[in-house]
């Protein structure tokens, strides 16, 4: 409370005193410090007075994002070095044309595509990159032909609730496995929480929201493609999606299965490209011509 909400309060306590109403005291004001003790009031009164905002000049778009460590500072200054074939994708979108980005993360990629005039919706379904994701839009919402939507829910093949794996608790983090603490190529994890989540199968999602169907979608779920593919075939057969751009490994059994599904739907290769050093891990855009 403040200096005036709290004699805002006195005079209140006083003027119904005044007409009879016998209020409760008030309670005594108790100063922070004293609880706290001068060190740790000091290091809090100095993490307040640190910034931890950024600006990232991409292409030549001036964004803001929160950035309190050396990972996300990295990620906001470094995203044409990490995936600069996502940033193309995003480039060859239309003004105006609705956009899903599911595994959004801390919404680097989410906030470039709504500053470049896309409506974006987001899916991200573990906690603190949700945080992050809110934290970047607000910092950069003003600069939104369209505001960015986002929901803390995980997308798959059924509805109810789930379990996110995570490997390593921290905010920007990308090891964030739903239902199963496996990486990519089948590798398991010790995780060091387990977060609870919705789930929805993003057809569902969809019919019980109202929410405008993509035309242009990103999946980067890191092994949960698969499911992610079984629970959108309404949203696989609707005419108006043009493409996706997809994380999948370069072979393997869900390779196949998501090529197979999507070729199903008329969607074919486009192209595709390592992701950075990681062999085995490739950026496939399908288009529908």
């Amino acid at each position: 409370m403040t200096d005036i909400e709290q004699k805002n309060q006195i005079s209140e306590y006083h003027r119904r005193c005044a007409l009879g109403l016998n209020p409760d005291p008030l309670i005594e004001r108790v100063d922070l410090i004293s609880l706290a003790g001068e060190e740790r009031y000091r290091n809090a009164v100095l993490c307040e007075e640190i910034k931890d905002t950024t600006y990232s000049l991409i292409r030549d778009i001036n964004l803001q994002f929160y950035v309190p460590s050396r990972r996300l500072l990295w990620q906001a200054l470094g995203q044409e070095y990490i995936e600069p074939d996502q940033l193309d994708f995003i480039d060859h979108i239309p003004d105006d044309a609705i956009y899903y980005d599911v595994g959004a993360s801390n919404g680097l990629f989410a906030v470039y595509a709504a500053a470049t005039r896309k409506k974006v919706y987001c899916f991200e379904p573990d906690a603190s990159n949700y945080f992050l994701l809110s934290y970047n839009s607000f910092l950069n919402h003003q600069c939104f032909r369209h505001p960015l939507k986002f929901f803390n829910v995980a997308l798959t093949d059924e509805g109810g609730i789930g379990s996110i794996y995570i490997e390593k608790f921290e905010v920007g983090g990308h090891l964030k496995i739903l239902d199963q603490p496996i990486k990519r190529c089948d590798r398991k994890f010790t995780p060091d929480f387990v977060q609870p989540t919705l789930k929805y199968r993003m057809d569902d999602f969809i019919d019980f929201t109202g929410l405008e169907k993509p035309e242009y979608i990103k999946i980067d779920v890191d092994g949960s493609e698969k499911k992610i593919l079984s629970g959108m075939q309404n949203t696989l057969g609707y005419d108006g999606l043009k493409k996706i751009f997809i994380e999948l490994d370069e072979s393997g059994e869900q390779f196949e299965y998501c090529k197979s599904v999507l070729e199903y739907y008329d969607f074919r290769i486009e192209s595709h490209k390592r992701v950075q050093n990681y062999f085995g891990e490739e950026n496939f855009v399908f288009s529908r011509n």
